[in-house]
Formats: structure tokens, C-alpha cells, sequence
């Protein structure tokens, strides 16, 4: 018996953060899995307490019970069927490519939405990564994971490293030693400067 049902569709287009990249010739696609545990499976493995608690798994559509369960059917197929599922994303991205063109935009890919996964180390096809198979594309995302910088990215990936309550020796370390991006949350004021680089905002309210 499977684990998981068979999805139609592994990407969201209709993610508010997606739609507002339109404007600037992006046609933006995202993943969204069950994050941490949700699932049975932590893909968030080194995800702090505050992580976990502030969350935005259940922001916006995802309170809603039937897009919690899609996301944890679709992070059993992952976990039980991940080739099928890589290949799945393949054409997906190959459609998504074509689907762009006609809007006369570009496509950029973020493949953990509400996940913290290693894709970069998955094989999909001709024993190649999906940043291999699509050099054209722009993928992005956010990560708590800094033994993922412990190897050479992608040139198409950019990785942000996201700071938590438990994590700021960390990113000290790798804003002394790297060029890598930190997402930062500030409750009030803005400084001018975070550990001394600029800051580049982004307001949100809640």
C-alpha cells in the first residue's frame, strides 16, 4: 500500500511572496513541504525552538486543514518515493520554463518554501542535480543548515542564511568569512547596520 497519494501538482504559484516578484519580470514557483516533524520526518534538522514556533507553515492559505495534509502527503512522497519525486520537479521546472517564456518573464525556483533540504546532493537525472539539468534558472532559498556552505553551491543557487535565537556565532562566522546573505527578523527599531553590513529591508505586518 503507498505511503502517500499521488499529487497533480508539486509547485504553488499563488504564494503572495510569488506573485509580488511578477512585477520585476519574475515568474516565481515554490515548494512547500511539511516542515520539521510534521510529517515524521524532520526535514528542518537543525531548526531552533524559535524557528519552530514562529513558523509561517500556517501563514495565509496554510491554516487551512486540506493544504496542511497536501503538504504532508507531499513530503511522504518525497521521503518514500524521491526519485519519482525529483523527477516529478523536473518536468514541472521544464513547464514552468516554457510557461514564463509566454508571459514574456523569467522563472526563479525556490525548493524549500517551509523546508530546510539538501537539494543540491539529489541526483534527478543523467546523474545530475535539478541546478545542473537547468543551469538557465534561478534558484533561491533560506537555511538555518551551515554545513550546507561547507560546500561549493551552485553558481544558479543562492542560499541565504537565516539567524536564530541559537545560531548568531554562526553567522558571525560567516559574515567574517563569506559573502553569504543573513536574513535577520528585527521585533522594532532598523539599524543602519547589522554586524556590520547594510541592511536591506523588507517590512512585514502581521
Amino acid at each position: 500500500m503507498s505511503k502517500y497519494k499521488k499529487v497533480k501538482r508539486l509547485f504553488s504559484f499563488n504564494n503572495l511572496k510569488i506573485l509580488k516578484s511578477q512585477k520585476f519580470g519574475y515568474e516565481g514557483v515554490i515548494l512547500h513541504l511539511a516542515p520539521f516533524d510534521l510529517s515524521g520526518w524532520n526535514v528542518c534538522p537543525l531548526a531552533s525552538k524559535g524557528c519552530i514556533k514562529g513558523c509561517l507553515n500556517t501563514s495565509g492559505l496554510g491554516q487551512l486543514n486540506v493544504v496542511q495534509k497536501a503538504r504532508i502527503n507531499k513530503t511522504h512522497y518525497l521521503r518514500f518515493d524521491r526519485q519519482k519525486f525529483l523527477e516529478q520537479l523536473d518536468r514541472e521546472i521544464a513547464n514552468g520554463i516554457i510557461r514564463a517564456k509566454k508571459k514574456n518573464k523569467i522563472l526563479c525556483v525556490r525548493l524549500n518554501g517551509t523546508s530546510d533540504l539538501s537539494f543540491e546532493k539529489f541526483k534527478v537525472r543523467d546523474n545530475k542535480t535539478l541546478f545542473e539539468l537547468y543551469p538557465q534558472i534561478n534558484f533561491y532559498d533560506y537555511t538555518k543548515n551551515y554545513l550546507r556552505f561547507k560546500n561549493k553551491l551552485p553558481k544558479n543557487y543562492h542560499l541565504t542564511f537565516s539567524l536564530s535565537e541559537e545560531n548568531l556565532d554562526i553567522a558571525k562566522d560567516i559574515i567574517k568569512n563569506t559573502k553569504t546573505n543573513i536574513a535577520v527578523v528585527f521585533r522594532k527599531k532598523l539599524p543602519k547596520k547589522f554586524m556590520g553590513r547594510m541592511l536591506l529591508t523588507g517590512i512585514r505586518t502581521i
